[in-house]
């Protein structure tokens, strides 16, 4: 009334001193009456007072002394809601496991699980894991316009700073952890060395048993060669072998198609056609002599 402020009370419906022998069950009783049933009526409830004024808000003037602006309010309008709705559908699916721990000047402190848009109520006090307490981000109710990701901004009255004010905390957990740190690049990682390794001793055998293949044909060829070199003369050796080279031109080659289509139209054959012919040199000059 002083102010022309709106005022955030106390958090109703709340164990005192983290005891539920002290808890307000006539509050709960009444909260029963008003929430549906999928509600949990020991939830933290707060009271917001807004005051209903005769002018605009943005040209009363507030100061410490409140004559002269007592006409000015012509009413308060009371809200009473679960601490629940102010916080229920910000995050998307997915966002699991995040803490959120409100507390204020006149020692009340209590805890919620974000589960995406969802809420869970884990209960009077600060409930955050303790390990996460260097990850913490905060700030006070009345300045979160300051991490607003778009440009709205709220136009009425201001909230007061006086009376009780809230600090919010957001905190991560274990399960937040478990959605976000994976052991999945490491094993996609692993899989694909694997591929690459499998690949490279593939060809590595390929390639050791062409080479081992070349080897025993050149070895092999060698050896005729050596053979053929220590039994005969090199006309006789030279001749031997351009036989073996007809005789293996295949059929479907250029030359091995003309050659069968000159046999068959032209009754032409070779040597190859009928064996080899003999190898023998002939010397018009010579006898033969008994």
């Amino acid at each position: 009334m002083r102010t022309k402020r709106a005022v955030i009370g106390k958090t109703d419906n709340l164990p005192e001193n983290g005891g539920l022998e002290d808890f307000n069950a006539q509050t709960v009783q009444w909260v029963k009456g008003y929430s549906s049933l999928d509600e949990d009526p020991t939830e933290p409830l707060v009271i917001i007072y807004y005051p209903m004024l005769s002018r605009d808000p943005y040209t009363v003037k507030v100061d410490s002394d409140s004559s002269g602006n007592d006409n000015d309010l012509v009413g308060i309008f009371v809200l009473t809601v679960f601490w629940r709705h102010l916080i229920r559908d910000i995050l998307p699916p997915g966002s699991d496991g995040i803490s959120v721990v409100f507390s204020n000047d006149c020692g009340q402190a209590f805890t919620y699980v974000l589960h995406g848009p969802n809420v869970t109520y884990a209960g009077g006090g600060d409930l955050h894991e303790t390990k996460y307490d260097d990850d913490v981000r905060q700030s006070l109710l009345t300045e979160l316009q300051d991490y607003a990701i778009s440009d709205r901004r709220y136009s009425g009255l201001d909230l007061s700073k006086d009376f009780c004010p809230y600090t919010i905390r957001v905190y991560p957990s274990d399960e937040m952890l478990h959605d976000y740190v994976s052991s999945d690049p490491v094993l996609f990682s692993c899989m694909a060395v694997a591929i690459f390794m499998f690949t490279s001793l593939v060809f590595l055998v390929y390639d050791h048993f062409t080479r081992a293949r070349q080897r025993r044909i050149l070895q092999s060829a060698l050896q005729n060669s050596a053979v053929v070199s220590s039994l005969f003369p090199q006309s006789f050796r030279d001749r031997v072998l351009g036989n073996n080279s007809e005789r293996t031109v295949p059929d479907g080659t250029p030359q091995g198609r003309l050659q069968r289509f000159l046999r068959n139209n032209f009754s032409v054959r070779s040597e190859s056609d009928t064996g080899s012919g003999p190898i023998a040199e002939y010397f018009e000059e010579a006898t033969v002599s008994k």
